[in-house]
């Protein structure tokens, strides 16, 4: 038997879950396996970090960051899972609303 459990998102914007809610899904359905840690790489531009680093050779460089998912009662918790990640949602969903 599946039980369903609400999630609620801290500290992440609506934005993100949204473009990222395909990862967040199939985190969700595999979150036994792949525990309550993920890495999810962002798509697209992040507000103060080049797109190119020409020093690389013109490679774009691969940001991720951390989400944690805690279960608490009958929902399901996600956050960030640490301050990294959390400024690097917030600067890439700045930089999606450009």
């Amino acid at each position: 038997m599946t039980t369903m459990l609400m999630t609620d998102f801290e500290r992440i914007p609506e934005e993100f879950v949204l473009r990222y809610m395909p990862e967040i899904r199939g985190w969700a359905a595999n979150l036994r396996t792949e525990g309550p840690r993920k890495a999810i790489f962002l798509r697209g531009p992040t507000r103060g970090v080049p797109d190119v680093y020409e020093e690389l050779g013109g490679l774009k460089p691969m940001l991720a960051v951390i989400l944690e998912a805690e279960r608490q009662g009958s929902r399901m918790v996600v956050r960030p899972g640490n301050d990294e990640s959390e400024d690097l949602i917030r600067r890439h969903c700045e930089a999606m609303r450009i």
